[in-house]
């Protein structure tokens, strides 16, 4: 950390300050594009690196400018030389043109967005700047006005003005090094000494100018050859436009007015890694991450970020135990870029054995680390109980990683996503048909189809655990304490009615847990609750509660939570507490209305799963009463389903 003095309070409102809050947002971002690209490397120097500018821990009176690092055991030094020779290669030598020139256009894209959604802010954004203003004096002019400004600063700061600017953060003086690390048998814990010498000594090292190769080349080199909309339908519940395509893909679209500047997507298609072979099951905990990490056509996930700069599209795909899914959002501008990446991440994902040796490296790294938490032995002992010890469910180890295969699992990926007949493409937002019927002929038209083969998931068995069981462990802790959950589970058909009950049900025992397991026992911070109702591979529900407490305590609390329950099943729900669920679900329905989210959740839903989420919602939220939650929750909690994992805390 760099210690700087704070910017004077009589200039905090003032245009002053809002350039050196520019200068700052521009020197991080270019610098931790730098740290990514080492993250990168197939032996990275760090697990993970990051550099910020703010308040000197929780001062008002010093800034800092801040790096910090993730290192592997037993590579401090290493990680550490890393993070202090990049800030000596930033005050030495700058950055480079296309290096602010991309930064800045990530920014002014990102106010470009806040601009033009300034009529649809939520209340927490005008809080956090009210608050932000109140705390520190900085200017309050609102995003018009702001926005207006940084269109005449931001072109006017030349990279020069920048990199004199940065060339002052990593100063010689008033520095402070922070370590941060496990007392475990093996590790040595620096001294202050060496830690002061490692500084010393980095500080000394011969660096070179940052170098880079930026590619102009298209997203696409050959357009496609387009297929066609062979016919155009509408949706009945959401008159949503509907396409069938040439090659027998299913495109939705729902135009909005909610967001001016906001197209969000998905593309979903039944299977997931279900289909998959049994002795695949390790892979198939990766292939998210997989599936990014060597980019996109010719573009490494490092220059593939690169050729995006200043655009609001982003794309991630996911391939789940039952589905696999493209999901997505773009702004209008930078539509037929989106579809591009959308052909690119069914036709040509990119290998990189580099990217794949890092990721392996960071994450063996991080699994270790993990490993020797309490709450990860927990998480370990709660799924193995609750789901039988399933593979597909157990969590990936450190020593599951020499069995990942990278090319089997870029072949997973790519058969998941080989057969675009397969999916339905829902697009919601400020979305015009016209405009986007020719790039969803060529980008989605042209996909590799088959019409004849349509897919449908696999049990897999993952349902939770018959009958009553208990298990408790001891686990050594710096400050011993206990983890409390009860699970019950047993079957209740996927309505809309029962996922509405559900979502009652867990606010109701939020409240009741409240009053008496924090409140009236003071026992614990606060209780957690989830009641979920599911379709795969079964329809069935879940409802937990847990709770962290003193060791000597937690029979008294376990106890109680019981004897809560039990009291809600005898006399039923308080009147209170259910018209305030009541009235909470009828508003965030209301405000859900217009939101493209949830547009896009009822519409996937309606063609993945062919069921109507949306319909007879509301009618159903208002014919709830006390007497049919109560009803519920004894249907549920009586069906002889119970799992209690406990973990005691000691201290040698």
């Amino acid at each position: 950390m760099y210690k700087h003095d704070v910017v004077p309070v009589e200039l905090r409102p003032t245009v002053a300050q809002t350039v050196i809050d520019y200068m700052n947002n521009m020197v991080c971002s270019m610098l931790n594009s730098r740290l990514s690209e080492l993250v990168q490397k197939s032996d990275p120097p760090f697990v993970g690196a990051d550099a910020s500018y703010g308040d000197f821990f929780v001062s008002q009176t010093k800034k800092a400018f801040t790096l910090s690092v993730e290192a592997r055991e037993g590579e401090l030094e290493r990680g550490a030389r890393t993070i202090i020779n990049e800030a000596e290669r930033m005050r030495q030598f700058g950055f480079t043109a296309s290096e602010y020139e991309r930064a800045k256009a990530n920014y002014m894209s990102r106010l470009e967005r806040l601009y033009k959604e300034r009529e649809n802010q939520k209340n927490d954004y005008y809080v956090q700047n009210l608050v932000n203003h109140f705390l520190t004096g900085e200017a309050l002019p609102g995003i018009e006005m702001e926005y207006t400004l940084m269109q005449q600063i931001a072109p006017a700061i030349t990279v020069d003005q920048i990199n004199t600017y940065a060339k002052s953060l990593p100063t010689r003086e008033n520095v402070v090094m922070l370590v941060m690390m496990p007392q475990k048998e093996g590790i040595k814990v620096p001294t202050k000494e060496e830690i002061l010498s490692l500084y010393e000594s980095a500080l000394n090292d011969k660096l070179e100018p940052y170098t880079e190769t930026v590619s102009n080349e298209p997203l696409v080199a050959v357009t496609p050859k387009a297929g066609k909309v062979v016919k155009e339908t509408r949706e009945p519940i959401t008159d949503a436009l509907v396409w069938t395509l040439s090659n027998g893909a299913t495109v939705v679209i729902k135009k909005t007015d909610f967001k001016e500047d906001q197209i969000l997507f998905t593309a979903t298609s039944r299977g997931g890694f279900s289909l998959t072979n049994p002795e695949d099951v390790v892979i198939t905990k990766v292939l998210d991450d997989i599936a990014t990490l060597g980019g996109l056509g010719k573009f490494s996930a490092i220059d593939l970020k690169k050729n995006l700069a200043g655009k609001n599209v982003s794309i991630n795909p996911s391939i789940g135990i039952n589905n696999e899914q493209l999901s997505g959002s773009s702004s209008p501008k930078d539509l037929e870029t989106f579809m591009q990446l959308i052909y690119l991440s069914y036709t040509d994902v990119r290998k990189d054995d580099e990217a794949f040796d890092s990721y392996i490296t960071r994450m063996r790294a991080q699994l270790v680390n993990m490993e020797s938490l309490p709450m990860i032995a927990f998480q370990d002992s709660l799924s193995k109980t609750l789901f039988n010890n399933n593979p597909y469910v157990n969590r990936l180890t450190s020593k599951m990683l020499d069995q990942i295969n990278y090319d089997r699992a870029l072949q997973i990926i790519k058969e998941r996503f080989a057969n675009a007949a397969d999916f339905t493409f829902v697009f919601v937002g400020n979305i015009d048909p016209a405009t986007v019927k020719p790039l969803v002929e060529t980008y989605i038209g042209s996909l590799p189809a088959n019409k004849a083969k349509k897919e449908d998931w696999k049990n897999l068995n993952n349902v939770p655990v018959r009958g009553v069981i208990s298990k408790q462990f001891d686990k050594e802790m710096q400050t011993p304490k206990s983890t409390v959950y009860k699970i019950y589970s047993g079957k209740i058909p996927y309505t809309v009615e029962n996922k509405i009950m559900a979502d009652i049900t867990k606010q109701i025992f939020d409240q009741v847990f409240t009053r008496t397991i924090r409140e009236d026992e003071g026992g614990t911070y606060g209780v957690g609750v989830s009641m979920s109702v599911t379709y795969y591979p079964e329809d069935y529900f879940v409802f937990l509660y847990g709770f962290d407490t003193d060791v000597a305590i937690k029979d008294r609390l376990i106890a109680r939570a019981q004897k809560e329950i039990e009291n809600v099943m005898k006399n039923g729900v308080e009147k209170t507490d259910f018209a305030k669920v009541i009235e909470y679900m009828q508003k965030n329905y209301t405000q859900n209305l217009r939101e493209n989210n949830y547009w896009l959740s009822v519409l996937t839903n309606r063609y993945f799963l062919g069921k109507d989420m949306h319909s007879t919602f509301e009618a159903t939220l208002k014919s709830m009463t006390p007497e049919k939650i109560d009803n519920f929750i004894k249907t549920a909690l009586t069906q002889g389903n119970e799992v209690e994992i406990i973990m005691n805390g000691f201290k040698k």
